[in-house]
Parts: C-alpha cells; sequence; structure tokens
C-alpha cells in the first residue's frame, strides 16, 4: 500500500503529521506505517486480523477499521495508543474469546469516541471488559449498535456491564438492535450524569424498575426508543394499577405476571386510571423523545408529567387509537409527531395545556369525524403559537366554520390528500398564513 501509491496514501500533512488513507484497496493484511502518521483509515478491506501493534505509529489519534472482516482482538492492539482519541472497529465479525486480557482496552486514555457497532459475535460480554478499560478515559461517545445476533435469545443488560461508566465522562452512549429485554434494577444508575443522549431503540424491552430509574439522569437531553418491541396494552396498565395502588418503589415482573389480584378488563383499568393523580417521572432537562414505530396500541388517557423541558416529542407510526387527555406538564413542548397513529377520536381537551406548541404532525389518522362535530373550535382554540400544522390525508370531508379560529400565528396549513370539495373554515383569522396546501 505505501511502497506502491504513497503519494496518494499520504493525503494530507496535519499539524506536521500525515494522514494514510488506505480504505477500500482490497487489503488482506496492514501494511507498516511511518511513526509521523497519526490519522489511518483502513476501512472496506478484507483484514481478518487487528494490525500487529509494532505496525501502527505511537502518535495515532485516529484509526478506521470498520468494515472489514476482522474476527478477534489481539490482546496488545492498543496498547500504548495513548493519543488515540477515535476508534471505529465497527462492521465487523468481532468476537469475545476466552483469552481475551480485560486490560485490553486500558491504554486507551485519550478515546474520544469508539465505536464497536454491527459485530453480531461481540455479544454484551465485551460490555465489562470494555467499560472496566475506558473508565479512566476521555470518553464521550460509546457506540454498541446490534452486537447480538439479531434472531438470537434475549438478553439482560447488567449492573456489571455499566458500573465502570459512572466513573467516565460519557455523553453518548447507542445500544440499539441488541435484543435487550430487561434491566437489571440499579443498573441505570451507574451511568454517568454527564451523558447526554441515550439510544436504544429495536430491542425487545419488557417493564422493570429501570423505566422509573431513567429519573436520576439530570442532564439527559435525548431518549431515542423507537422501533422497540413493546407489550401489550393490558401489560402497561397492570403495572400502572399496581405502582399506583400499592404505591410501590420496586415493581418486579413477577409482580406483573404472576399477580393474585383479581384480573381488571383494559377498558375498565383505564377508566379508573383516568381518575388517578399521578405524576409520571421524567429526566428534568431532557429535550427530545423518539417513540416511533413501537408498535404501541393505547388510548392516550390524561397524563401529567414531572417539571420537564422537553421541546419535541415523535410518536409517528404506532396506534394510539384515541386521543383523550389533556397532557399536562409539557410546557415546553414546540414539536409534536403524531402522525400515523389510526386515530379517529381526539377530544376537545387533548391539546388544551400544549400551549407553546409549534409545529403539530398529525397526518395520516382517521380525525374526519372528531373535526367536522368541532363547530365551536375547541380542539385547536390553545394552539396561539402554532405556526406548521400537517393535516394530510385523514379523510377530512367538511371543516366547520370555527375549527382554526384561535390560530392566529399559523404560517403553514396542509390539508392535501383529503376529500374537501369545498372550503367553509374561516380562513380571514389565519392572518400569518403563507402557505395553504388543497392538493389531492
Amino acid at each position: 500500500c505505501i511502497s506502491s501509491a504513497a503519494s496518494d496514501v499520504y493525503k494530507r500533512q496535519v499539524h506536521r503529521t500525515w494522514y494514510a488513507d488506505c480504505s477500500d484497496r482490497g487489503l488482506v493484511r496492514s501494511p507498516k506505517f511511518w511513526p509521523n502518521v497519526s490519522r489511518i483509515n483502513l476501512s472496506m478491506n478484507k483484514l481478518r486480523s487487528l494490525p500487529e501493534r509494532s505496525l501502527l505509529p505511537d502518535i495515532l489519534t485516529h484509526f478506521d477499521l470498520s468494515k472489514n472482516k476482522i474476527a478477534t482482538f489481539r490482546n496488545n492492539a492498543f496498547q500504548q495508543l495513548w493519543k488515540l482519541t477515535d476508534l471505529r472497529l465497527d462492521g465487523n465479525a468481532l468476537r469475545v474469546t476466552n483469552d481475551l486480557h480485560s486490560s485490553i482496552f486500558e491504554d486507551l486514555l485519550s478515546i474520544k469516541y469508539l465505536d464497536l457497532s454491527n459485530n453480531p459475535e461481540l455479544t454484551l460480554r465485551i460490555m465489562p471488559i470494555l467499560t472496566r478499560g475506558i473508565q479512566n478515559s476521555t470518553v464521550e461517545i460509546l457506540r454498541l449498535n446490534g452486537i447480538q445476533c439479531t434472531f438470537g435469545l434475549g438478553t439482560e443488560l447488567r449492573i456489571e456491564d455499566l458500573r465502570f461508566l459512572k466513573y467516565t465522562n460519557l455523553k453518548e452512549i447507542r445500544l440499539e438492535s441488541n435484543r435487550i429485554e430487561h434491566v437489571e434494577n440499579g443498573a441505570t444508575y451507574f451511568l454517568p450524569q454527564s451523558l447526554e443522549k441515550i439510544s436504544v431503540g429495536d430491542n425487545l424491552f419488557t417493564f422493570g424498575l429501570y423505566i422509573f430509574e431513567i429519573i436520576s439522569l439530570q442532564n439527559l437531553k435525548s431518549l431515542n426508543l423507537s422501533l422497540l418491541q413493546t407489550p401489550h396494552e393490558f401489560d402497561v396498565l397492570k403495572i400502572l394499577h399496581i405502582c399506583v395502588n400499592k404505591r410501590r418503589n420496586v415493581i418486579s415482573d413477577m409482580d406483573v405476571y404472576q399477580s393474585n389480584e383479581t384480573i381488571i378488563h383494559a377498558q375498565e383499568m383505564h377508566k379508573a386510571l383516568s381518575t388517578y393523580n399521578f405524576t409520571i417521572p421524567v429526566p428534568p432537562n431532557l429535550e427530545i423523545i423518539y417513540a416511533k414505530e413501537m408498535a404501541l396500541r393505547y388510548v392516550i388517557p390524561k397524563l401529567k408529567f414531572s417539571q420537564n423541558t422537553v421541546k419535541e416529542l415523535y410518536l409517528q407510526r404506532n396506534t394510539f387509537y384515541r386521543w383523550t387527555g389533556p397532557i399536562i406538564g409539557i410546557n415546553h413542548l414546540r414539536l409534536l409527531n403524531l402522525s400515523n397513529n389510526f386515530c379517529s377520536n381526539v377530544s376537545r381537551d387533548f391539546f388544551s395545556d400544549i400551549i407553546n406548541l409549534s409545529e403539530l404532525y398529525i397526518s395520516n389518522n382517521l380525525l374526519d369525524f372528531s373535526l367536522a362535530s368541532d363547530t365551536d373550535g375547541r380542539i385547536f382554540e390553545n394552539l396561539v403559537s402554532l405556526r406548521h400544522m400537517d393535516l394530510k390525508a385523514n379523510r377530512i370531508a367538511r371543516l366547520p366554520f370555527m375549527v382554526f379560529k384561535n390560530l392566529k400565528n399559523l404560517q403553514h396549513l396542509d390539508l392535501s390528500d383529503n376529500l374537501l370539495t369545498t372550503v367553509e373554515f374561516d380562513i380571514l383569522k389565519l392572518k400569518a398564513l403563507k402557505n395553504l396546501d388543497l392538493s389531492g
């Protein structure tokens, strides 16, 4: 690689060091690099093992080995790479072997970005070794998506997997697509307070105490739960029933599935829950929640949340088929997406407490009847800050005169792909309107 095309490989000089780009060259083994090379890209080759440590410069800061065929670690692979800040090993075939040293990652003291994603044979067995090794490092971003076999058994995230992260300044962790079913009680408390982003989508979570433990993450800003395969409606309501009535501090799976209490019909339980006055805990600085495509099939009842700063809430592509509400306590919400939820009934109080909302996406529902009967315009009357509304594809045949009466700041209104044959609503009240879509 070096001898045949040195001028092409060593592309640029950065602070008197060199960047070696050996990506996508069909390499089956690593070349030896000059000692003044600080960045190496060996991605998209055919390497089957990590490079010998003697081939790598001591001043290495960026090392990309993604999308190769590397199957095993070398115990000395990262020895004395104290300046390495960015390590990418995603898209390989790495696995944990019995001779793997627990100290393999200990010299990565300067690491900030570490990606081991898409190594489906690696499994969560790597977690105790990895987290112990980087506990004294400067790690900020840790990506571990898809390190379990897609069709394997469900797994548990344990205290042992997370305990050493408590001593780091980690800001982002990704654990998507790992077939995680459960989190050991107390494990969440070992996540560092510096954590700002968590992404655990496309897992198999059942409900447990860890759901309520997440409030301990005082600086969490973004939570991604999308594509989770969640339990049925009855299970969720059953847990809330036990939580509220018994005021438990600990809720175990045994409580839910082996309770001796009389089983309450889901509709009756929903009615009972709507009369309870309890608060759902939310991390105080959480700003964005992604809960898309989770196969959630619920009525949205009256809900009250703890003090928070949630600004964006993405709930599209579920089955929230009735929106009852109101939703109380998300006073900073600016964007709400409830598109593609098969909703046919929205109450006149559902949006009443979300007064600072500026973007509302509720397309691809069945809101014709609810909106046609809203003759006094109560459904949207409190959304005085709304600037963008998407109502397309809701099978709307008629909109009453007063339906948008208080939307004085609305700039974009999408009513496309409905069944409208005439405009009967009062358009003069929409004084800020810039774009009206009636196509289709």
